[in-house]
């Protein structure tokens, strides 16, 4: 039985921490005008990969128990130098001195999103995929068109904003990043990545070709990844869903369940006044 306890979310949210700092590194070794950073702190990992980018956020802050206001003033530190508002993924387990602290400081909820787990078993069944459907490894070379499907599929054109392909890019080269194929009739029109930290396989990146979707690739992607992960180890995997959307009943109908919902906590700054 899986518990929703202090123990799975910081497993979990110490693979989120991880996984945004490794895509940071790589950003940044990639694209070093990019300004990349991330900061460890609190227990967690604070992530900037550009300006204005949606995905500047600290995963995993507060997990690992007491957070001062010195260590807040760090965070706000990395963001506010770097002209961004600070994002903070808040776990409903974090230590209650973050909550505390957050509300002293005016953050605002912005959004909410549900983390979803379940038991991974060892010899993990692959159904069969639909008819033409298939799945494979994406090689070194092919950085290009996994990030080209990833795009497209998440942003709803085949030539989204620099700054978000720079990101999805360097995804493909983050350490430990297992990057996946989904091909019908050979070609491939999905694309997939996980990421395995402590037992924990991070379900990330799932996307299908608009003309291409229904017909079995998300799910041939989504089983392949799970036998994947169980073959390397891990014991469970992770996905994360806007609440009550279709995501979150087809992560459902896989066996997920929602152990948690984060919120994400705002501080944006004000303009200096002027003379």
């Amino acid at each position: 039985m899986l518990l929703a306890d202090l123990s799975l979310a910081r497993r979990v949210e110490a693979g989120e921490a991880v996984v945004g700092s490794e895509s940071a590194r790589a950003l940044a070794r990639i694209y070093p005008e990019s300004g990349a950073a991330a900061l460890p702190v609190a227990g967690g990992c604070a992530l900037y990969v550009g300006a204005a980018s949606p995905f500047n956020q600290a995963s995993g802050v507060g997990m690992n128990g007491l957070v001062t206001e010195a260590e807040l003033d760090q965070l706000e530190s990395f963001y506010r130098g770097r002209g961004s508002a600070v994002r903070i993924m808040l776990c409903p387990l974090a230590d209650p001195s973050l909550v505390q602290l957050l509300g002293c400081r005016g953050y605002r909820l912005t959004e909410m999103e549900n983390v979803l787990v379940r038991a991974i078993q060892g010899d993990e069944p692959v159904p069969p995929p639909a008819a033409g459907v298939s799945v494979r490894r994406a090689a070194p070379g092919e950085a290009k068109l996994w990030a080209g499907i990833i795009g497209e599929g998440f942003f709803g054109t085949a030539e989204p904003e620099p700054q978000l392909m720079q990101l999805v890019l360097a995804g493909f080269s983050t350490l430990n990043a297992s990057c996946f194929f989904g091909c019908l009739d050979g070609r491939p029109v999905g694309a997939a990545v996980v990421h395995a930290h402590d037992g924990v396989a991070m379900l990330n990146g799932a996307a299908t070709l608009q003309p291409y979707r229904g017909r079995g690739v998300h799910t041939a992607l989504h089983h392949a990844r799970l036998s994947f992960a169980a073959a390397a180890g891990c014991e469970l995997a992770r996905v994360v869903t806007q609440p009550g959307s279709a995501s979150q009943r087809n992560a459902e109908r896989q066996g997920f369940s929602v152990v948690y919902t984060r919120l994400a906590m705002v501080r944006e700054w004000r303009p200096a006044a002027t003379p």
